[in-house]
């Protein structure tokens, strides 16, 4: 019986801060990746990790994946990663104020 680990590594750049890009996984043995973005469970329907996974813009993503060969299977880990954006910053602001419709309507005839 092998022991299947996953090593885990991070993408330097952030899509929010405190958020990686995307994940790169690797076993130690050939062995099948299967993960989910929302927190469940990954079963053997889950997603099939193949190059990359690229996660999605949401202030707490919860990662959770498991590799097997067909006779051992890994433990089941789940990573958390919360941005340190808040909320209110992350929403769309004008950059500039409409100005007097009066402004405009001068330069033309």
């Amino acid at each position: 019986m092998a022991v299947i680990n996953i090593t885990v590594i991070e993408s330097s750049e952030q899509i929010l801060a405190g958020i990686p890009r995307y994940l790169i996984l690797e076993t130690n043995i050939p062995s099948t990746i299967f993960y989910t973005l929302d927190g469940g469970t990954p079963g053997l329907s889950s997603q099939i990790y193949l190059d990359g996974i690229l996660l999605p813009t949401l202030n707490t993503v919860v990662v959770k994946y498991y590799a097997t060969n067909g006779t051992d299977t890994s433990p089941v880990i789940s990573q958390t990663f919360n941005s340190t954006v808040s909320e209110d910053m992350r929403r769309p602001r004008a950059a500039t104020t409409a100005e007097d419709e009066t402004v405009g309507q001068s330069l033309y005839p």
